[in-house]
């Protein structure tokens, strides 16, 4: 769960990245006191705060994509996944994950229509230096495997 709390013109003191500790009390919008009971990190959007989980504490991760209309039929849950992220070198990361739900009815997105994709990422301690919330980045869904072998057989006996 997400926690949105105070203004930044009563809380000016509050900054982007800030930690906020397990046990800190927090005083949430509607004026309700709560206990944090995991680190959370502050994110300022507007004149909110918005404490996001930290994601060195949470073992697996949701992934949020949006596939086109024409590849949506190939896709269904429990099929594997490849979330490709790039480091401060240029070299991609690759951390496999699960796909979790296809949506069953396109949702416009940025002017284009799309299925809402959902997957878990278990990524590593050092692939998540790496992971920002709100990040873009590229889903790859594995709809079938095959051998080497059969792949070069059915290139070159498809093309004659």
């Amino acid at each position: 769960m997400d926690y949105i709390f105070d203004t930044l013109a009563q809380n000016s003191n509050y900054y982007e990245g800030q930690i906020f500790n397990k046990g800190k009390t927090v005083t949430l919008n509607s004026g309700k006191k709560v206990k944090l009971r995991e680190n959370r990190e502050a994110h300022l959007s507007g004149n909110r705060i918005i404490l996001f989980p930290s994601l060195n504490n949470q073992k697996s991760l949701k992934i949020v994509s949006y596939v086109p209309n024409d590849e949506i039929s190939l896709l269904r849950k429990n099929q594997n996944t490849k979330f490709q992220m790039k480091n401060r070198h240029g070299e991609t990361i690759i951390v496999d994950g699960k796909v979790k739900s296809v949506a069953i009815y396109p949702k416009e997105v940025a002017g284009k229509e799309g299925y809402l994709l959902v997957s878990n990422i278990s990524p590593t301690k050092r692939q998540k230096v790496y992971l920002r919330y709100g990040m873009e980045s590229q889903v790859s869904v594995v709809i079938s495997r095959q051998t080497y072998f059969n792949f070069l057989k059915d290139e070159i006996f498809d093309k004659q």
